[in-house]
């Protein structure tokens, strides 16, 4: 799969990490990941999203090429 984007920090992950929890304590939901059970491949991620930029829900998704 071709690289999209640089490694986050350490630092950058632990924000990442903290900002899920909040969003999912705060809002009751957030993103899930889809695996392929027979590889344990990860696929997606794909859920819901607030944000105090937009009013309402984002759903938000991405998918992987093609292998």
């Amino acid at each position: 799969m071709p690289k999209c984007w640089n490694p986050l920090t350490r630092e950058q992950v632990w924000k990442q990490i903290e900002y899920i929890i909040n969003h999912w304590s705060d809002y009751n939901s957030g993103f899930w990941v889809i695996v392929e059970q027979s590889t344990n491949e990860l696929i997606t991620h794909v859920g819901l999203h607030y944000s105090d930029d937009w009013k309402g829900i984002q759903i938000g998704w991405a998918l992987s090429p093609l292998q």
